[in-house]
């Protein structure tokens, strides 16, 4: 089968693959750890997952660490060419870590910022480990800080206290974002006068120190702010429409090559194409709607394409007929955000999008069947 134009690019947990305490009778077991099952799919998830990646390009996206995305079973008997781990700030090519990859991830400083990335994770790293209510903490994949705490609330005091959260000028309201404290996009707020529950989802985004810091259940996460799953889908996008086009027009250029040329632009604009479709879910899915933005290939049937060409202005990316993403949580939003038709759990997680088209879980089977038969509608 021919794949289609078309990248899905998708959560794992609890979008695709769900723990032991919500496994169903007739579950199969996905992943393994040291000798207990630890995540499971239903029959039919596993079968509609074969045909989805059969029909177009399927690229896992996860905050998981290379290890433990490795664990998964069914990822690895598709053969997956990509998938993209640690949240973005690593990528996986054919199972294998592409260290070109992370030589222009964000760990540089970021102009308006006070630390660079890897000094920022350092931070953060000294501040959970002093911390007497965590656990668990190491540096992931080389990438950012991990951390669990018995006193969620507490430990993001640490942490703004620690970044400057607290004071004026660092994080006063336009850099500060709890993307979970209602259901809209972001809600940007003074972190003087805000103090998190102590077990809510919580993401906060500054640009002064340069850190994304996302707590759930006691999960600490700290990200340098670049590092995300959204910058990290148009980035991949450069590399795999790059080849794509480009072996199209008969050259022998390759990825590689063209990331080590500086032919492809690894940080590209974050907006969507022009030529949006206005149509909903249901119009989209009866008529068989594929194309809702414009293919960008170029040169087509051309043997000589320069790469020089590949470079647009404004450094947008050459992107797919369609992009489709789907999640579960503020750290999907951006990746979500960008899709031409997202699929997302709940209305409130839907109300919290601005762009593209968005198909809302029925409640009425398990999200990780809704999500798949969703994007397998989309290509009737």
């Amino acid at each position: 089968m021919i794949k289609k134009n078309i990248l899905f690019a998708c959560d794992i947990d609890n979008t695709l693959i769900h723990s032991f305490k919500h496994r169903c009778p007739g579950d199969v077991c996905v992943e393994m750890l040291n000798g207990a099952e630890q995540s499971f799919m239903s029959e039919a998830a596993i079968e509609m997952l074969k045909e989805v990646s059969r029909s177009l390009i399927f690229v896992p996206v996860t905050t998981r660490s290379i290890e433990q995305y490795l664990r998964i079973s069914v990822f690895r008997d598709l053969h997956l060419p990509y998938a993209l781990t640690s949240n973005g700030g690593v990528l996986l090519v054919d199972g294998r870590r592409y260290e070109e990859w992370e030589k222009t991830s964000a760990v540089r400083p970021c102009a308006e910022s006070l630390y660079s990335g890897s000094d920022a994770i350092e931070l953060a790293l000294g501040i959970l480990s002093a911390a007497p209510e965590c656990t668990k903490t190491r540096l992931v994949d080389g990438i950012f800080a991990f951390s669990k705490s018995i006193d969620q609330g507490r430990t993001l005091s640490r942490l703004k206290e620690s970044f400057g959260l607290n004071s004026a000028g660092v994080g006063s309201a336009s850099a500060i974002s709890y993307f979970d404290a209602a259901p809209a996009a972001a809600i940007t707020v003074s972190a003087a006068a805000t103090t998190a529950p102590a077990a809510a989802d919580v993401d906060i985004v500054s640009v002064k120190s340069g850190v994304r810091i996302y707590c759930s259940n006691g999960k600490i996460y700290v990200f340098p702010r670049e590092i995300s799953k959204g910058v990290a889908v148009r980035r991949l996008m450069n590399v795999i429409f790059a080849q794509h086009h480009i072996n199209a027009g008969g050259s022998a250029l390759d990825p590689d090559m063209l990331i080590n040329a500086g032919a492809i632009n690894l940080y590209p604009s974050m907006s969507i194409g022009t030529g949006g479709s206005t149509l909903n879910p249901d119009m989209l899915i009866n008529a068989g709607a594929i194309n809702l933005y414009p293919s960008m290939s170029i040169g087509t049937g051309s043997s000589g394409l320069d790469p020089d060409m590949l470079i647009s202005a404004g450094g947008s990316a050459l992107d797919p007929d369609m992009l489709i993403s789907a999640g579960d949580s503020s750290l999907d939003l951006d990746m979500l955000n960008i899709a031409d038709i997202a699929i997302v759990p709940d209305t409130e997680m839907g109300k919290k999008l601005t762009s593209g088209v968005r198909l809302i879980h029925n409640g009425e089977e398990p999200y990780e069947v809704f999500v798949l038969q969703s994007v397998l509608n989309v290509l009737k």
